[in-house]
Order: C-alpha cells, then structure tokens, then sequence
C-alpha cells in the first residue's frame, strides 16, 4: 500500500481482498510484487499501487453504483465491492469473466455482477452509475460512456500515450452531458487495447 493513500476504508479492502487467489498458478508467491501481471495476451492486472492510487482518486461511497471496465478475473472488482454497495464488472473476455464470477462467489461478495461485452460501449443494463473505472491506460475521453453516468457522475482511468509506460490518473466529471477531465499524479500503466480502436467501429 503507497504511504500516500491514507483512506481507512481502502486499507480495509486490500487487507480483505488476498490478491494471491487472483495470481496465476505459479506467481502466488509474487502477488504483491508492484508490477504488471499477464493474464492472457490481451489482458493484465495493475500493479498493486496503480491500483490503490486509482481507487484513491474515485473516492467510492457506499451508496454509490460502480462499473468496473476491464475487471480481468476480478481482483479489483473484489475491492471495489467493498467501497460500494452497487458493484458491476465488464470484461471482454468470457474465460475471465467466468474466473471473476468463481473468485468473487469464493469470496462471498453478493452486491456484484459480471457481464462481458465491448468494453468500449460499458454496460447500459445496469445504467446509470455514480462511478466507472477503466482498468487500463487510455488515450481519449470515453464520452459515449457519460450517457450511464448519473449527472455529477466520474469516469476514473489513467491517459497517456501507447508508446510511455507511465500515465496520469485522471477523473472525468460529467456536466450537462459532457465529460470533464483533470489530471492527477503519475502511475505505471499499459494501454488498454479494447480503446485504441477507432470510435468508427464504435456504435
């Protein structure tokens, strides 16, 4: 846990949440190491400060509806759905999808779902959310996702450039229909590669 994130309520998740169940087979011993881990050629967990840095800045309440984009096999979803009452997670993926669904039923966490789909179009079904975190580094504003946002809503990602290992958290605020981003701190972060598609494919 960096020295920087203080908030009780993230502290008690992470101590709540064993990261080694979400590790592949043979990295168990290397959970907490604060690096990248490789789930499938697409796919990754954040290191764990990217990870407690993000959830940090989305400053989740327990009233709150959250989507989490890119939930991989679910380790930040486990997280989350102790910060927030309301939980839902988008993966890509149905081999991960399913490994999120077995981890979070392991874990006895009740307030989550789990669906798959385009990551790029986030979930309308379970719409309007307070929150949407996006789990992976992105280079434009996701403004098709400010319609699942209540007004006053948040998108949390990390932006930058493809081509840097490094990217800024940054938390989109949706006024009048519009998303508005301000950018915080650096963080190790990759591209998520379900939003370098061109928005021409997106409809």
């Amino acid at each position: 846990m960096p020295s920087d994130v203080i908030n009780p309520r993230i502290i008690s998740a992470f101590y709540a949440v064993p990261r080694e169940i979400f590790m592949p087979d043979n990295m168990h011993d290397a959970a907490y190491i604060d690096d990248f881990v490789q789930l499938d050629e697409r796919h990754f967990m954040l290191p764990p400060v990217t990870t407690a840095k993000l959830l940090d800045k989305a400053n989740i309440q327990p009233q709150d509806k959250v989507l989490v984009i890119d939930c991989a096999n679910g380790y930040t979803l486990a997280l989350v759905a102790h910060l927030a009452d309301d939980v839902t997670g988008l993966e890509s993926s149905i081999t991960l999808a399913e490994q999120a669904q077995a981890n979070i039923a392991a874990l006895n966490l009740n307030n989550v779902k789990i669906t798959t789909g385009d990551l790029q179009l986030g979930c309308r079904e379970y719409a309007p959310y307070n929150k949407i975190l996006i789990l992976g580094k992105i280079a434009d504003a996701p403004d098709n996702l400010a319609l699942q946002l209540v007004q006053g809503g948040q998108v949390i990602t990390i932006t930058g450039d493809s081509n840097n290992s490094l990217g800024y958290i940054t938390v989109y605020n949706k006024y009048d229909d519009k998303l508005g981003g301000v950018q915080y701190e650096q963080v190790i972060a990759r591209e998520l590669k379900e939003f370098s598609k061109s928005k021409d494919f997106v409809f």
